[in-house]
């Protein structure tokens, strides 16, 4: 009663080994960047549905906000 108390049920299925494992950091970095580049995807689509109401401030300033955007990935594929 007591050692099998201890171990987590897996369907079943005697665990073995280490439940630790060790992920890179570029895997999270990627992860990050996946993540940043999607919310930024949706913020453009918003700028796109009000582009008639922004005028052109709002049409300069999406260019602007897509070459910073560039320059943060083009960073980001240059670091090791």
């Amino acid at each position: 009663m007591g050692h099998s108390k201890n171990e987590p049920f897996e369907s079943g299925i005697v665990s073995t080994g280490d439940t630790r494992l060790r992920f890179s950091a570029k895997l999270y970095l990627v992860a990050m960047l996946l993540a940043t580049f999607d919310v930024e995807a949706l913020l453009l689509f918003a700028w796109a549905i009000s582009l008639c109401e922004s005028g052109w401030p709002g049409f300069i300033e999406a260019p602007v906000f897509i070459m910073l955007l560039l320059i943060g990935l083009f960073y980001l594929a240059r670091t090791p």
